[in-house]
């Protein structure tokens, strides 16, 4: 069985895809294309598992009534993503998936946990929470949503890298405290501390039962003065596993699917439910008066294109050549985005990025050369391009052993966001601007 935990799923769609997409009415779809892509991957790949989907349902919470400072810090949900939230609740029960909400005051967390604890079978919990990694046992295991990835933890791979087991992660939780849900712990006491004295203790409780032995002075004192604090900490970073529950089960509806797909513009979630129809294909180039998807395409396809214009791939890649071009193919998917809107957006982008000047002078003229080498091939000498590999393999070896040394470390110099961090955080040179996406 796989629990998906809907709303951090939701939040991490909503913040990590372009506010670019949108419905032919303008409102907002990003969290819900972000949210059907990891929903239907699991639906597919795991075609005879069933899979329930668990939403929290808001209103009073228990931990709320414990501790009034408890998520504090947390954003009120944005009303273009709790509309967002609606349709895609909308999507889970049309297609037959079932969807669970925790009830009397519990959490989407608690739901989960319980749906968890009572299953017969093997589980696996798809969230980006880490706080679902105590509920780890021999028949769960917890899939966390990364950046760029999906990692699979089961007991084992937690030993191995918290260094304690999972039932004790919310004892950990009572004494390091998480920042992310304002859950105090114990002030003074950080990772290292917190994970010592699990590891020798096991449980808030044992720590406390011999508390008069742990050392140094300092931290005995802490955890004497906080005691109340840390249990109190412990009780909400736990997750219940016997909570009331609501869960509903319904048929699947395809026409209702496609009609919410055709609402809501989503051409892509469509295709890859019931198959790309020739018109929701992107074409291999498009032109709207300067405006060009894929110029190079266009301009072996025999286009005559003269002055400056405006490649909606190009300048993508030119504002964030790791996923821009990606995310205009996404905006292209969606009905009612039209060339010329997107170009002059991310024209726009490019004049306040002050990346213009690359674009038109360097990357644009170099176009319509790659085109031209495309179209007549280019001579290569075999034999000196060979020797040349090896003279620059020897040279970029020479240079990255003296960029670790400078650095005083091995990073991955393809990454831009290490090399910003070594530059600017280790190294402490002075950035010129940050940008959303890290240092420029």
């Amino acid at each position: 069985m796989i629990i998906i935990d809907g709303s951090s799923i939701l939040y991490r769609s909503y913040y990590g895809l372009p506010e670019q997409l949108q419905n032919e009415r303008g409102e907002p779809t990003g969290a819900i294309v972000g949210f059907m892509r990891e929903l239907l991957k699991d639906k597919t790949e795991s075609i005879n598992e069933k899979i329930i989907v668990v939403m929290d349902k808001g209103g009073s919470s228990k931990r709320k009534e414990k501790y009034a400072e408890y998520k504090i810090n947390r954003r009120v949900m944005p009303d273009d993503l709790r509309r967002q939230g609606r349709v895609i609740e909308e999507l889970i029960v049309a297609l037959g998936i079932d969807l669970a909400y925790a009830m009397d005051g519990a959490e989407g967390d608690d739901a989960i946990g319980t749906l968890a604890y009572k299953s017969k079978e093997a589980v696996r919990i798809v969230s980006v929470d880490a706080d679902m990694l105590q509920l780890l046992n021999e028949n769960i295991e917890v899939e966390l949503l990364k950046k760029n990835s999906r990692e699979l933890y089961d007991e084992a791979r937690f030993k191995d890298e918290y260094g304690i087991k999972p039932s004790v992660f919310a004892d950990y939780k009572g004494l390091r405290g998480d920042t992310s849900d304002n859950i105090p712990g114990v002030s003074g006491i950080g990772q290292v501390t917190a994970r010592r004295l699990i590891q020798e203790y096991g449980t808030l409780e044992n720590i406390y039962k011999n508390i008069e032995s742990i050392k140094p002075a300092r931290i005995r004192e802490l955890l004497k003065t906080n005691q109340e604090t840390a249990y109190l900490s412990r009780e909400l970073a736990q997750i219940e596993t016997n909570t009331k529950i609501s869960l509903t089960s319904n048929p699947v509806d395809d026409e209702k699917v496609k009609q919410i797909c055709e609402d809501e513009g989503l051409l892509s979630i469509a295709a890859q439910l019931y198959g790309k129809n020739e018109q929701q294909k992107l074409p291999e180039y498009e032109i709207d008066g300067k405006y060009i998807y894929r110029l190079k395409t266009a301009l072996k396809a025999g286009e005559k294109i003269s002055g400056i214009v405006y490649d909606l791939e190009l300048m993508a890649y030119v504002l964030d050549p790791e996923r821009g071009v990606k995310k205009v193919e996404s905006q292209l998917e969606v009905k009612g985005r039209m060339i010329a809107d997107i170009g002059q957006q991310l024209k726009s982008e490019l004049q306040n990025s002050s990346e213009m000047n690359l674009y038109e002078n360097i990357e644009l003229p170099l176009v319509k050369v790659l085109a031209d080498m495309e179209m007549r091939g280019i001579k290569v000498n075999l034999s000196r391009l060979k020797l040349e590999d090896k003279r620059r393999t020897k040279e970029l070896q020479k240079l990255e052993k003296e960029i670790y040394e400078t650095a005083g470390r091995e990073f991955n110099l393809n990454s831009a966001q290490q090399l910003g961090k070594i530059l600017f955080e280790v190294m402490n040179i002075p950035p010129i601007k940050r940008t959303k996406n890290g240092y420029s």
